[in-house]
């Protein structure tokens, strides 16, 4: 069985639907730290983390399981953050493998907000409509 047999073949499970929270940080590396901490303390487990840049002002992203209490969590500890749900796909792990998915979302013409890798958990979709993406990985 070739590579493209083989990464066709692969079924992908059924995604995790999990939140992303977007803190926009204003002080860097010091405010996510900070949010870490409250996270931990209320025993929220952050799954993933996406910080693309600590110059600020920059959005921060973070997995959670329960979006609402992280909100409430941070917002007690004087935070703003907005909380969405995304779906976090397990992609076989193969050269060819985003290619396939992200044509898949285009094919589909699914528009994204984002994407991150959640090594332990999947691949993180942020998109408006994540029916659209279901539907796109179904058939990828």
């Amino acid at each position: 069985m070739s590579l493209t047999e083989l990464v066709t073949a692969e079924q992908v499970r059924a995604p995790l639907e999990m939140y992303d929270i977007a803190i926009r940080l204003q002080r860097g590396l010091e405010e996510l730290a900070a949010c870490a901490r409250t996270l931990a303390a209320a025993g929220i487990n952050i799954d993933a983390v996406k910080c693309a840049a600590f110059s600020t002002p920059s959005t921060c992203h973070l997995l959670v399981e329960d979006g609402e209490r992280a909100l409430r969590a941070l917002a007690a500890a004087g935070v703003s953050a907005g909380c969405r749900p995304v779906l976090v796909y397990t992609l076989p792990n193969r050269p060819g493998t985003l290619a396939r998915y992200t044509q898949a979302l285009l094919n589909h013409r699914v528009a994204i907000d984002f994407l991150y890798q959640a090594t332990a958990k999947g691949v993180v979709v942020g998109a408006p409509d994540l029916d659209a993406v279901r539907r796109a990985f179904a058939v990828a």
